[in-house]
């Protein structure tokens, strides 16, 4: 009795690790950042493979500080950059449903490629007043069919 319930205990416990691992690797991750005026924020897509049939990339913005701030998401490859969304972050949590077409700037016909995702903070409604920019750690994998 006592080999079995050992071996369900070890069986549970890998399988905890397996998918806490699994659940931190979903997607490019910027993990928390700090830039000036003492924001905190994290950015992050629910993936690294959007493939031909999908169509949008979803990003989230975390914040953990409660200052609000204005922010653009941009797609950087390595040589160019593309910022299809602006906002206001005012709530601790916003996604963000972006076109994948979006990358089609950067993203040549037929091709794929790596891209991470930058989150540039401003000021709350000037966005003239640049506070940082927090890059995702790791790149997602994006393919153009056309």
């Amino acid at each position: 009795m006592k080999k079995v319930s050992l071996a369900s205990l070890i069986l549970l416990l890998c399988f905890s690790v397996f998918v806490t691992a699994v659940s931190a690797a979903a997607g490019a991750d910027s993990g928390f950042q700090s830039v000036n005026n003492g924001h905190t924020a994290r950015v992050y897509t629910d993936s690294t493979y959007y493939g031909v049939s999908d169509n949008w990339i979803n990003v989230t913005i975390e914040k953990s500080t409660s200052a609000a701030f204005s922010y653009e998401i941009c797609f950087m490859n390595s040589n160019q950059m593309t910022c299809p969304v602006t906002g206001d972050m005012t709530s601790s949590s916003k996604t963000h449903k972006i076109d994948k077409s979006s990358l089609y700037k950067i993203l040549p016909s037929h091709s794929q490629g790596s891209f991470t995702v930058m989150l540039k903070v401003f000021k709350k409604g000037d966005y003239w007043t640049w506070y940082g920019d927090i890059i995702t750690k790791n790149t997602f994998t994006a393919v153009r069919p056309v």
